[in-house]
């Protein structure tokens, strides 16, 4: 262990090429007083005893080249990142990622925990209290865990400029601080920060889950301009938070989606709160390919939106898509002035078909329950029975789509169903069974569909 020095470790970053550490049999922590740069291909390898520690004062790693160049490729894997802080620096771009910060090359990061790491707790654009990635290059995590760090924006990540890859990896317990969002500073992505042009997003066995923003985006903030992919597969967005904080936003709890080709699949967003929006706002120029889809039991704690707001504003590129064997149950819009607890906005550029919009409340009870507009149809679909305080049937008054079907679907709670995430399974005798037309071959669960399918996420 006594060889395990500062010195020892900044000689072997300047060499580059493979690094690996003989610390002894027992777990080490390596603190370093000042941030390491790399400027040449590197792989670090901790063999799962290592701990990089910034000691609440320094960044750890820095990735050094320019925005961009796409070399040098750095990897680090079965490591521990901690107390790597750039937090009494100004709240800039460049004091992004309190443990490792890239500019240009490109981040790998394999079986790797980042916990308790800080950057700046305000500004516009300055994200990733673990990892900020700035620049033409991209990022991969896969199998890694994110718990406890903070940022002005992104949580544990942030994204400028570049794509991003995550998979099989759990993101809890993050926290974006600043306030006010972009423009002002900060608050977006409790967890995940993503700003950038011509980039794809994706997300695959990720757990997005108890992350904190303070403007939008709880789980996940992503802005794109062209309709740029955001890629999210079996996946779980649960119990990410927006307080409602007076005179500052508070939107979108679990995916802040904008201007972007949001294909969303076998996923679950659920439990997730705000005051505008409490699972998935889709802003303009977005577009919605969901398919085995569940939204469940999240709230717009003084507003519209309880599970998904689309935005429909016709001068300004509504989104547009397709809903496809989806559950949409058990969201709220609680407040005594709020309405559409399901869906909120939309079109009918937004085709509804197989789907189950079902059991989610409304405050106000004069208004839409479960959809405030009607949506397109490209199939059969189904909305529960619900009366308004006037007497009036809320399927009659807003119905979801034309021609939907009026019924109870008898869905069970929402749980491990099989499958990687989890889901409402109907039960035996489900008027949804056996409705479907143009089926995925696959329900949620990765199990195989009738052809005739039921309606919803679960066959």
């Amino acid at each position: 262990p006594q060889s395990c020095t500062e010195a020892a470790f900044s000689a072997a970053i300047a060499t580059g090429g493979i690094i690996t550490f003989n610390c002894g049999a027992n777990p080490y922590t390596l603190t370093v007083t000042s941030e390491k740069s790399i400027t040449k291909d590197t792989t670090l390898d901790g063999g799962g005893k290592v701990t990089l520690s910034g000691g609440g004062t320094s960044r750890i790693l820095k990735v050094s080249s320019t925005f961009d160049k796409e070399t040098p490729l750095v990897t680090v894997q079965n490591l521990r990142f901690t107390g790597g802080s750039t937090k009494a620096l100004a709240g800039t771009v460049p004091n992004g990622g309190g443990a490792i910060h890239r500019l240009g090359g490109k981040l790998v990061v394999i079986n790797s925990t980042f916990d308790g790491n800080e950057c700046p707790q305000t500004g516009q654009d300055v994200a990733g209290g673990a990892i900020f990635s700035n620049g033409v290059g991209e990022t991969i995590i896969t199998g890694s865990t994110f718990t406890n760090n903070n940022c002005s924006n992104g949580g544990a990540i942030g994204n400028l400029g570049n794509g991003l890859n995550i998979v099989n990896t759990s993101i809890t317990g993050n926290h974006a601080t600043g306030r006010g969002g972009n423009p002002g500073n900060g608050g977006n992505g409790g967890g995940i920060s993503v700003d950038g042009q011509g980039k794809t997003v994706s997300l695959c066995g990720v757990t997005l889950s108890g992350n904190q923003g303070a403007a939008f985006g709880g789980g996940l903030f992503r802005v794109s301009y062209q309709k740029e992919p955001t890629n999210i597969n079996a996946s779980t967005v649960d119990g990410n938070t927006i307080p409602d904080v007076s005179g500052q936003p508070s939107h979108a709890g679990g995916l802040y989606l904008q201007g972007t080709t949001a294909n969303i699949s076998a996923t679950t967003v659920s439990n997730n709160s705000a005051r505008f929006v409490g699972g998935v706002y889709l802003g303009p120029l977005s577009v919605a390919n969901f398919v085995n889809v569940t939204i469940s039991g999240n709230t717009a704690t003084a507003s519209l939106g309880g599970g998904l707001v689309l935005a429909d504003d016709s001068a300004n590129n509504p989104v547009s898509g397709t809903l496809l064997n989806c559950t949409i149950s058990y969201n709220r819009a609680p407040g005594s002035v709020a309405f559409g607890g399901g869906i909120a906005g939309g079109l009918q550029l937004v085709k509804l078909q197989n789907t189950i919009i079902s059991n989610n409340v409304a405050g106000n009870a004069y208004n839409p329950i479960n959809c405030t507009k009607k949506l397109g149809n490209s199939g059969p679909n189904m909305q529960n029975s619900a009366r308004w305080a006037s007497g009036q049937e809320d399927a009659t008054q807003a119905p979801c789509a034309d021609n939907v079907t009026v019924a109870d679907p008898k869905l069970g709670t929402l749980q491990n169903s099989g499958g990687p995430t989890a889901t409402h399974a109907p039960a035996a005798d489900s008027p949804a069974k056996g409705k479907g037309t143009g089926c995925p071959a696959m329900d949620q669960r990765g199990m195989p569909r009738a052809t005739a399918c039921t309606l919803g996420a679960v066959e």
